[in-house]
């Protein structure tokens, strides 16, 4: 592939975490967040939080392998203790919170590698998926590798209703619970985990000869930037004022949830607008568009000779915003071919004219 512009394409994959649970509290009643429950594997050789929530200004205990943490609740009444690392360990153990009228107690804890395995549908898909998958089933037979897979509850408001056939709801802002409990991938647990997560688990496990456990955050088709906070994105320039655009959003459904449709409505035709006049500005100043370079005949000579991908590494034309034109022979195998290609304007045989990869940045 021959190109000559100013640009290139880059993939980012970001990783989310699990915050404290905001269940409703009842009177003396000390709860954990959702992470912390039977089953579960604490990180190795690193001190150990283990939070949640309780009545304001009470103190919490918490005990595990023979060390005990006291702490205290915050006005809004959540509480959060530290524990001193711990070494890898297959023993189960048991996990003691105690409150003022109530204790919580985790049984079958391990301690070894712990992994947070985010991202979208490739992350999300299940083992009972992939090829082979009953073979894959009947081996899993090791009970030293653990899951926890976080299941988002609908409502933009943080009304925690599963509804399994309904349509996701993300929401506005970052949101303090999940449903989801520790499962050994062994047998029939296994087949709704994470196949990437579980793969990568068992490798670990052959590897390091400890528990692993692997905490699946996934969302098919969500965006990078709904794994980062708002705050994160104004730290970076090209997504500044799309931060700026969501906190508008929030504050509106929070002020006046009768208003948000409109209020989505407006800033779309906003940012289309914006888009429309940024494309425009582009066009005047694009020498290709300038020089004729989607026409037919054009003189390549001189342009740059790419690979397919282009990553930000190699790239020979640098990374800079702008547009991209690359032009690429593509040789029909037979008739059907030359008809459907010559159909939709590519002129038969492959004539290679360039065409343009415009990239906006906001």
């Amino acid at each position: 592939m021959r190109t000559n512009g100013f640009g290139c394409c880059m993939c980012v994959v970001a990783l989310a975490a699990i915050v404290p649970s905001r269940a409703t509290v009842a009177r003396g009643e000390v709860v954990a967040a959702p992470i912390f429950g039977n089953g579960m594997v604490l990180q190795r050789d690193a001190v150990v939080p283990v939070w949640g929530k309780s009545l304001p200004q009470e103190s919490i205990t918490v005990t595990f392998g023979g060390k005990s943490v006291t702490g205290k609740a915050d006005a809004s009444g959540r509480w959060k203790v530290v524990l001193p690392p711990f070494q890898a360990e297959a023993i189960p153990r048991e996990m003691s919170i105690v409150g003022i009228d109530n204790r919580l107690t985790f049984t079958n804890v391990l301690v070894g590698e712990v992994w947070l395995c985010s991202g979208q549908s490739n992350m999300g898909l299940e083992v009972r998926k992939v090829m082979n998958a009953a073979d894959e089933i009947a081996a899993a037979h090791d009970s030293e590798i653990r899951a926890f897979t976080a299941v988002y509850a609908s409502g933009m408001d943080g009304t925690y209703a599963i509804e399994p056939n309904q349509e996701k709801i993300y929401a506005i802002s970052p949101q303090e619970n999940c449903l989801g409990s520790w499962k050994p991938c062994v047998g029939k647990d296994v087949e709704n985990v994470s196949a990437v997560g579980y793969f990568f688990a068992r490798e670990l496990k052959k590897r390091l000869k400890v528990p692993v456990g692997i905490v699946v955050c996934s969302a098919g088709a969500t965006a990078i930037e709904s794994w980062i906070s708002v705050d994160g994105l104004k730290q970076i320039p090209r997504y500044r004022n799309r931060a700026r655009s969501w906190e508008e959003l929030a504050d509106v459904y929070r002020t006046d949830k009768g208003a948000y449709p409109a209020a989505v409505e407006s800033q779309k035709k906003r940012v289309a607008e914006e888009s429309k006049v940024w494309f425009s500005e582009l066009d005047a100043e694009d020498l290709g568009m300038q020089a004729g370079w989607m026409k037919s005949g054009l003189d390549t000579a001189e342009w740059t000779d790419v690979s397919l991908p282009v990553s930000l590494e190699n790239n020979p034309i640098g990374s800079p915003i702008a547009s991209i034109w690359f032009r690429k022979i593509a040789h029909c195998v037979d008739l059907v071919s030359q008809k459907r290609y010559a159909s939709a304007g590519m002129g038969g045989q492959g004539t290679g004219n360039p065409s343009r990869h415009r990239r906006r940045c906001r």
